[in-house]
Formats: structure tokens, C-alpha cells, sequence
């Protein structure tokens, strides 16, 4: 333990909590949700409470890389250079509460699991339109936090400024597809959940980069 430091647990947490986050997204949109909309109560709820045994696997993987992207942010906000660290602030409040937000998400989906539908089916619905709801501001949120956290390091020496701009690209249209998708302007959940993966993967190889130059250091 003696040889741990705040740079170095920072540096593998943001470099493998999107990992750990992605797999676990991904095991559930191929292997629970089979593909389906996810936003679609009436296809994904009977899946959910089909495979408890994988949510539950999933989730704690998206629950813990959510953890461990939070530290990592913690750390690359408190060392802002640029002038980007007045804003360190809003970085870490609305990152926190995207993150704390899609960690209630992940509960619900687990009490959906373990729901006897035959006796509790009538609780589904109701808890799954509740998590679609927090899971939607948990992203905007989120969003907002990673936009405001890439243009700050684009605008400082510290880090790769292109791989700046190519994260504050993704967040800003992660945000805009989640804004539409509340508004009801985009209706297509899949369309949504695929683009808001696709602004994942962006985020998670942007933070590999960003891990291994912290651990460089």
C-alpha cells in the first residue's frame, strides 16, 4: 500500500473505470436487451425480470467503472491548469450527481429483476418509467460535467489538446441527443442509446490517454 499515491490510483481510475462501465453497458444492451429499444417499458421490463443473474452482474460492473471514473475526474478537476480550474467546481458537482443518478438507475433495474410478476408485476412499469426519467438527466448532467471538463483541459498544457477537443465533440453531442430525446423532439430510443454509446466509447479511449499520461508523470 506504501507505494500508492493520489496520482497513481487516479490515473488507473480513470483509465479503467470506462472500461469496467462499458463492458457492463454492453452486456446488457446484447445480452439481456437483446438489441431492443431500451427505452421501450413493454419489451425491456419482461427481459430484465428474465435475467436477474446478469443485471445484477452487469450493473455492479457499470455501478463500480462509474466509481472509479468519478475518482479519476475528482483528481483531473482539483488539477486544472489554464484557468479551467475556476470551473473545477461545476465539474465535479454535475459529474457526481450523473453518475450518483445512473447508480439509482442500476437499482431499479436490479428491484425490476428481482420483482415476482405474477404478484408485483404491477410495480414494473412504474419503476422502470421512474429510471428512464433519472437515467435521462443523469446523462445530460454527466454530459454537461464531461464537456465542461474537456474544454477546460483543451485550454491548459497539461494533457493532449486534439484528444480534448474530440471528447469535448462527443460530450456536447451526448448532451444535445439526450436534451432531444427529453424534449420528445427524438423519439427512437435505440437511435439515442446507440449514439449515446458511441459518445462512450469516444470518452473511454480519451480517458485511457489521459490515465497512462497521468501515471507517466
Amino acid at each position: 500500500m506504501g507505494s500508492l499515491s493520489v496520482s497513481k490510483v487516479a490515473g488507473f481510475s480513470i483509465m479503467l473505470g470506462p472500461i469496467i462501465g462499458i463492458v457492463g453497458y454492453f452486456l446488457q444492451t446484447l445480452l439481456v436487451f437483446e438489441r431492443n429499444d431500451p427505452t421501450s417499458g413493454a419489451v425491456i421490463v419482461p427481459l430484465i425480470n428474465a435475467n436477474p443473474e446478469m443485471m445484477f452482474i452487469s450493473g455492479l460492473l457499470v455501478m463500480f467503472g462509474l466509481i472509479m471514473i468519478l475518482t479519476g475526474i475528482r483528481y483531473l478537476a482539483a488539477n486544472l491548469t489554464g484557468g479551467g480550474e475556476a470551473l473545477s467546481g461545476y465539474i465535479v458537482a454535475l459529474v457526481s450527481i450523473g453518475v450518483v443518478g445512473w447508480i439509482i438507475t442500476v437499482g431499479a433495474n436490479w428491484t425490476i429483476a428481482g420483482l415476482d410478476m405474477a404478484t408485483e408485476g404491477a410495480n414494473a412499469g412504474p419503476t422502470f418509467a421512474i429510471a428512464q426519467g433519472i437515467n435521462t438527466v443523469a446523462g445530460i448532467l454527466f454530459g454537461l460535467g464531461f464537456l465542461i471538463l474537456a474544454y477546460c483541459i483543451s485550454q491548459g498544457d497539461s494533457y493532449n489538446k486534439m484528444f480534448a477537443y474530440i471528447g469535448a465533440l462527443a460530450a456536447a453531442v451526448l448532451v444535445a441527443v439526450q436534451v432531444l430525446f427529453a424534449a420528445d423532439v427524438l423519439t427512437d430510443g435505440q437511435l439515442a442509446s446507440t449514439i449515446g454509446g458511441i459518445c462512450f466509447i469516444v470518452f473511454t479511449l480519451w480517458s485511457i490517454t489521459i490515465g497512462r499520461e497521468i501515471l507517466s508523470e
